[in-house]
């Protein structure tokens, strides 16, 4: 029999390089049926039922949940695949070794099952130890846009799991003991893995599934990876914000030495003079498509020189693959007498505020790479736009508030909202006689005249 210390070390290493995530292969977390709903057969009616051939292999079934928040469905046939992680220096997600188209267009609400069938003894197992040998495969439901029964090209990942199928060998036919213990046995079984981000690193645990699985102890994929369609951002704030100001989103880089150009997105006129009271401010309406090409670059552990794929944002610094995306800071600014719509240092315009509470954040998809897209699974991010509070996702219609800000922008004495330069007045008096606009009381204006 082999011995279990290989194996058990090779789980930590398995997540570290594959996922940027520590592991512990200790007791894990036990699969949770608290969500398992007994489903409508017919939203399984519209998979491989229309194939009459007869299925071979062992039958592994699960469930595929969708509900309308998680956004639209992208077009094409919905498949699940199971993709084999290969084990060798490092780990990679490498082939679609099996699948099953689970509707010929959108989903149901709620959950979807599917069955997958797998070889009784699947090829090109890797030997860990001694006579021991494994194969994992990882599951991914995605659109197939191209109706080629299988993923790649334009193909958009809908969601994953954090289920694993799990393939033991071993020569003299009797697992270790503490794999046996672990819940492993020979042939098929699930691994689940729970405890992310948590003390003590990712846990997994086995479970026997020989026969296969069902509903109820298969992977359940969450569709957690279509990119958010946009919406509403509200924006509010406390400030005094005159006729003439300008709200907008801008994007980060302007804080640094590489602006990107034209880092202005959502620029609208205030046009209420209720503002100052605690009330609505404006409404961005953020659309489904990503900012332009030059606002989107890497997206690693803050150093600016980082480039996409820079090994400092590998699984061994903790920043995992690279991800890529825009992020921008809303503000508030009185656009001086040129109304030019831009904000320029130096110039008539004043920084009134800025997003004290989150920032709005584009966040790339995936594309075809599936090591990103559990990537993003792990971390409980969606691609698409969305709102970062600190490095917490919110709903765009969360919404921005506006408070006092020096974003570096000008003169720090005139930063907005200073009681030395707001006492008495408005937030205008703090700028030079030439920046105001002109007296229109010169000429005799009637409103000062006998009738007043």
């Amino acid at each position: 029999m082999s011995r279990p210390g290989p194996w058990l070390s090779l789980c930590p290493a398995l997540l570290l390089l594959l996922f940027g995530v520590g592991s512990d292969c200790g007791g894990g977390g036990a699969l949770d049926d608290d969500d398992t709903t007994t489903s409508d057969d017919d939203d399984d009616d519209d998979d491989d039922d229309d194939d009459t051939t007869e299925q071979k292999g062992i039958p592994m079934s699960g469930e595929l949940r969708w509900q309308p928040t998680d956004g639209v469905v992208p077009a094409g046939a919905v498949r699940v695949g199971l993709w084999r992680l290969q084990i060798g220096d490092g780990i990679g997600i490498v082939s679609e070794d099996y699948g099953v188209q689970v509707s010929k267009e959108g989903l149901s609400g709620g959950a979807n099952v599917f069955t997958v069938y797998v070889d009784d003894v699947p090829e090109g197992l890797g030997l860990i130890e001694e006579d021991t040998s494994v194969g994992l495969w990882a599951a991914f439901a995605y659109a197939d846009g191209d109706g080629d029964g299988s993923f790649g090209g334009s193909d958009v990942v809908i969601g994953t799991s954090d289920i694993w199928f799990a393939f033991l060998a071993d020569a003299d036919g009797e697992l270790f003991e503490d794999f046996a213990d672990a819940g492993a046995g020979l042939g098929w079984n699930t691994v689940v893995l729970s405890n992310f981000g948590g003390e003590g690193g990712v846990q997994m645990e086995f479970q026997s599934t020989p026969t296969g699985t069902n509903s109820n102890n298969g992977p359940e994929i969450r569709s957690r990876l279509i990119p958010t369609a946009g919406g509403n951002v509200p924006l509010t704030t406390d400030l005094e914000v005159p006729d003439g100001s300008k709200v907008a989103a801008w994007h980060m880089s302007v804080f640094g030495q590489n602006p990107v150009d034209a880092p202005q997105m959502f620029t609208q006129a205030v046009e209420n003079d209720s503002t100052g009271i605690g009330g609505a401010l404006a409404q961005w309406v953020v659309g489904g498509a990503p900012p332009p090409a030059g606002h989107i670059g890497p997206l690693g552990d803050g150093d600016d020189d980082d480039s996409a794929g820079d090994d400092d944002d590998s699984a061994g610094s903790g920043g995992g693959p690279a991800l890529s995306g825009a992020r921008y800071v809303a503000a508030a600014w009185w656009d001086g007498l040129d109304q030019d719509g831009g904000f320029g240092p130096g110039t008539c315009d004043l920084l009134l505020g800025a997003g004290t509470n989150r920032t709005l954040f584009y966040l790339s998809p995936p594309g075809p790479d599936l090591e990103l897209a559990y990537f993003m699974f792990l971390r409980d991010v969606r691609p698409g736009w969305q709102l970062l509070e600190g490095q917490t996702p919110r709903l765009l219609a969360a919404g921005i508030s506006l408070g006092e800000a020096d974003l570096g922008g000008g003169d720090d004495d005139d930063s907005a909202g200073d009681d030395d330069d707001s006492a008495g007045g408005s937030v205008l008096d703090q700028l030079p006689g030439e920046c105001l606009p002109g007296d229109d009381d010169d000429s005799g204006d009637d409103d000062d005249s006998a009738g007043s």
